[in-house]
């Protein structure tokens, strides 16, 4: 018995087969069919957001959830905005695959990215911290501590970073190919 659903065929003994499609010669003159690499990455992290946002959630996983994607937003702006920062100071012409600039591109990550901020701090301020605050888990800043609570964070601190540092410092270089090229430890 063989069963066909569009071009996926599978067979009484469970095997599936992918009839083969017909494909543009290239998919540069077929643009609609391209997503753009990094309006791609931050629709993912809308989707880490919305998590934060629903509000079914246990309220310590939408505080991960705004801190994934917090850290997500950090690494991207490191690696993908940076390298197009340095695209747009080269006078890079290139477009993407999908046929944006780079100058578009930036402005396309703002026009998408200050929303989603916006709605991240207000989530984070308006619902997490004051439903952390009702079951007694407050943030403060160093400054409203009292002398013996700063202490005891100047110790954590300490401690975390002695017992933390010689595993997370590294080199790195960056920009190899510029005349300023600078080593530094992070």
């Amino acid at each position: 018995m063989t069963i066909s659903a569009n071009e996926l065929i599978i067979t009484e003994d469970q095997t599936a087969k992918v009839q083969p499609q017909e494909l543009p010669p290239t998919l540069l003159n077929c643009k609609e069919f391209l997503f753009n690499r990094e309006l791609s990455w931050l629709e993912f992290n809308r989707r880490v957001l919305e998590e934060a946002l629903d509000r079914s959630q246990p309220l310590l996983e939408r505080l991960k959830f705004l801190a994934i994607f917090s850290s997500n937003l950090d690494e991207f702006f490191m690696i993908r905005v940076s390298g197009l920062m340095e695209e747009l100071d080269e006078q890079v012409i290139e477009r993407s695959p999908d046929g944006l600039t780079v100058a578009e591109q930036l402005k396309e990550i703002c026009r998408q990215l200050h929303p989603m901020v916006d709605e991240q701090m207000r989530c984070l301020r308006e619902e997490v911290l004051p439903l952390l605050e009702e079951h007694g888990i407050t943030v403060t800043s160093y400054q409203n501590l009292s002398r013996a609570e700063q202490s005891e964070a100047d110790g954590l601190r300490k401690m975390f970073f002695r017992c933390s540092r010689r595993n997370r410092l590294t080199p790195v270089t960056r920009f190899l190919t510029s005349p300023t090229a600078v080593s530094i430890w992070g």
